[in-house]
Order: structure tokens, then C-alpha cells, then sequence
């Protein structure tokens, strides 16, 4: 099996980061949240609507909420207030056209990016298509550019990213883009891509052989 890349889009980026609901939740629920977020040279920012549609959505997973809780308490998730620019670009989202493919913590999020500067987290590819559209000086990226961070790969070694974003597949059935999936595969192993229902079923079956063989 040929060894295959990923370059994360966040490798030379020092700046920081806004993150949607769906990135916060694929972190929670991997089994490194904490030491992936710290090895990142980037402060990690959410709306308050996202913080709201986290602790709104944990219901009675008590663990899941505990962990968000506790990035908060190191600091390692901020929430940060939309000002008047943010607040004006938020409105026009959630009230125009864009209000049938963005959600109010993906429109928040990408608020904030655009006011400060930041990098617009998403995982949603309709989101992630708007933003671009909509925005295209935004710089846009999703859960695996940071899992796949060198600083986060370097810290935690492969073998241990390879158990985060199975975690984070299993547990949050996190999004993965296409361009993504074959590093996906090959730092989880073959083996457990069945065990991934988030992914497509193509990806699932053609792992399912003895070898995974990207084209």
C-alpha cells in the first residue's frame, strides 16, 4: 500500500480559528480532545449560539458535555461575541436566501470569521460551499485539517490521531470531504472503516478487501 498525503490547509496558518457546532462535537467525542486543541498554534473561537447548541444537544450524554466543559475551563474553546459587523453579516444569513443551507451556529461561525479574520470551521459541504461563494477571502476548513495538523500528529504520533478520528467517526459520525478520504482510511486502518457509518458506503466496501488501494 503506497503511503498517502493529507496536507492540512492549516499548516501554515498562525492565526485563529472559528468553529461550528459540528467541529466542537467531532473533537469532544475523540479520545485526545484537549491534547489536540493545545498542540495547534491557533486560539480556538465559537459563538455563544454555538456554545448554546452544544450544551442543547449533549441531552443525556453526560460525558460528551463534561468534556466540552472542561475545554472551556482550559481555555482551550473560547466564546466570543459577534460586534457590529459580525452582527449585521449574521443577520443577513439567518434571514436571506442563505437560511436554507446555513444553520444559526454555521452562520454565527462564519460571521466571526469574516469580522476577525479567523478561519471558518465547518464540516458541512453545503456550508462550506456558501462560504466560499459568499466570502471567497475567507480561509475555510473542517475537522480533519486539525486532526491531521502536524503539530497535533507530531504530538500525539500516528498511531494515536489514527484512534482520535476513529473516535470522532464512530462517536460523532464526523463529515469527511472527499479529498480527505483516503488519508482517512489509512490512518485508521482498513480494518475499522467498516465500523465508520458516516463515511460512504463505497469507501466501506472497497476497505473491506484485503488492502486499501487509493487511486
Amino acid at each position: 500500500m503506497r503511503n498517502v498525503t493529507y496536507s492540512s490547509c492549516l499548516t501554515d496558518w498562525d492565526g485563529n480559528l472559528a468553529v461550528d457546532t459540528s467541529l466542537v462535537i467531532n473533537v469532544c467525542a475523540s479520545s485526545f480532545a484537549p491534547a489536540a486543541l493545545s498542540a495547534i498554534p491557533s486560539d480556538t473561537y465559537m459563538t455563544e449560539d454555538v456554545a448554546k447548541e452544544m450544551r442543547a444537544g449533549y441531552g443525556k450524554d453526560h460525558a460528551g458535555l463534561a468534556m466540552f466543559e472542561k475545554l472551556l475551563n482550559m481555555n482551550l474553546l473560547e466564546v466570543k461575541n459577534l460586534e457590529l459587523r459580525g452582527m449585521e453579516i449574521f443577520s443577513e444569513l439567518v434571514s436571506g436566501e442563505a437560511r436554507r443551507t446555513l444553520g444559526d451556529g454555521e452562520a454565527s461561525t462564519i460571521a466571526l470569521a469574516v469580522e476577525n479574520g479567523y478561519v471558518a470551521m465547518l464540516d458541512d459541504r453545503k456550508a462550506l460551499t456558501f462560504c466560499e461563494n459568499k466570502f471567497p477571502g475567507v480561509l475555510r476548513a473542517s475537522t480533519i485539517d486539525v486532526f491531521s495538523h502536524p503539530a497535533v500528529r507530531e504530538k500525539l504520533g500516528s498511531a494515536n490521531v489514527g484512534d482520535m478520528v476513529f473516535s470522532a467517526l464512530k462517536n460523532a459520525r464526523m463529515r469527511v470531504l472527499p479529498n480527505q478520504l483516503d488519508w482517512v482510511v489509512q490512518i485508521i486502518g482498513a480494518e475499522r472503516v467498516k465500523d465508520c457509518s458516516s463515511l460512504p458506503i463505497a469507501v466501506r466496501r472497497k476497505a473491506s478487501c484485503d488492502f486499501w488501494n487509493p487511486e
